[in-house]
């Protein structure tokens, strides 16, 4: 009888050492779910801000490729106002000469 009593302690004593390991690891799980899910929080955020600094990045060139634009617009606009000038003093030019004649 006491070698009985001694196994079902033991057999008791064992379960309680298993249940106490596997509440451990469960809350080991728990924790690390935890973590996991702040990391991932903390990546979302962080994804979140590069793609709000690929939007203001991507503004400043179609606002820089606009500038551009619109200083070619005006560059060839000044061009086709010195060839005019250049045109009208060949024309004043010629009429003096006209009159000389």
């Amino acid at each position: 009888q006491a070698q009985i009593n001694a196994e079902q302690a033991k057999k008791a004593a064992q379960e309680e050492e298993n249940k106490a390991k596997a509440e451990t690891a469960l809350k080991q799980a728990e924790e690390t779910m935890k973590a996991s899910a702040a990391a991932l929080q903390q990546a979302q955020r962080e994804a979140e801000q590069s793609k709000k600094a690929v939007q203001e990045l991507e503004a400043k060139l179609e606002a820089a490729a606009r500038k551009q634009s619109q200083l070619e617009d005006e560059q060839a606009k000044n061009g086709d106002k010195e060839k005019a000038e250049a045109a009208l003093k060949q024309a004043e030019k010629a009429m003096k000469e006209a009159r000389k004649e």
